[in-house]
């Protein structure tokens, strides 16, 4: 199977698991299965390094996340968008339900974050929003 490294996530940055159970992506590892739609994703390996730019975003659900500007959500078109093209209004899939962004700002300052590796345009949930791989 191939995989793909997926841009960073702050490492305190809650994902959830298989169980249905929240787990912090500094404590992921290799073979955690993250929640996806009718199904899971398996993590093939991690990777720690420091990242200089982070966008927090806010959400409809009452959830924010920190991620890369070059993390990537799936729009209700259909079209994948990075942290770095989200607009306030803009909306992305949810779980349950779409979400809309409700706030944006962009962080510089250096950071360690954590990269994921899964399968190729994979798709999990981070804070209930539907992510996707490159």
């Amino acid at each position: 199977m191939s995989t793909k490294l997926l841009p960073a996530l702050y490492p305190l940055q809650l994902v959830a698991v298989a169980d249905g159970s929240l787990l912090t992506v500094d404590h992921i590892s290799i073979g955690t299965e993250l929640k996806a739609p009718g199904g899971t994703t398996k993590v093939a390996s991690t990777k720690q390094e420091l990242c200089k730019e982070w966008v927090e975003a806010f959400f409809s659900n009452r959830k924010s996340l920190i991620v890369t500007a070059t993390h990537s959500f799936l729009a209700v078109n259909g079209r994948a968008v990075t942290a770095g093209e989200l607009t306030i209004g803009m909306k992305l899939h949810g779980d349950p339900h779409e979400v809309e962004v409700d706030g944006l700002v962009r962080i510089r300052t250096q950071g360690k974050g954590v990269f994921l590796e899964t399968a190729p345009k994979a798709l999990y949930y981070i804070q209930g929003v539907l992510s996707c791989g490159p």
